[in-house]
């Protein structure tokens, strides 16, 4: 089932990405947990380049289990063109913020849960 954003989830839960992107990238899902880490929610497997071509309702392969640290949680779905670097190489959380400090060649689009 759909989830959206500011929704209620809980430890355990699967969660499968659905992306549209708007122009052919290198992306990655970013999570930053309610203390501050930052982390790879996507792609799990190793060898994934994550460039993708643009389009609407892409499915990305696997799921992530969310883990059992509660609160709130925030995924960034980060796309640098290619030849920026990786998402997780190039970006950064800054205190506080909602959104990530990334080149102006990367657009993101945020995804709030919280962890109940």
């Amino acid at each position: 089932e759909e989830a959206l954003s500011g929704g209620s989830f809980r430890p355990g839960d699967h969660l499968r990405f659905v992306v549209d992107l708007a122009q052919r990238g290198v992306i990655r899902v970013l999570g930053v947990e309610s203390s501050g880490a930052l982390y790879v929610a996507w792609p799990q497997t190793e060898g994934e380049s994550g460039l993708r071509e643009a389009g609407k309702g892409q499915q990305l392969p696997g799921a992530v289990v969310l883990d059992e640290k509660r609160g709130r949680e925030t995924f960034h779905l980060v796309s640098c063109k290619e030849g920026v670097g990786s998402p997780e190489a190039v970006c950064k959380p800054t205190a506080g913020a909602t959104q990530l400090q990334c080149p102006t060649d990367c657009t993101q689009t945020v995804f709030v849960l919280n962890k109940k």
